[in-house]
């Protein structure tokens, strides 16, 4: 197994989230930045 770890902004979710399930993505995470620290 592997993890994988990205940002992508709110208007591509709804286009990468379906693209993982089909090639065979589980246990998906979708979580909100609230802050970035330099």
């Amino acid at each position: 197994y592997y993890a994988v770890e990205t940002v992508v902004s709110k208007s591509e979710v709804n286009i990468l989230i379906p693209m993982l399930k089909e090639k065979g993505a589980e246990d998906i995470l979708e979580l909100n930045i609230s802050k970035i620290v330099h």
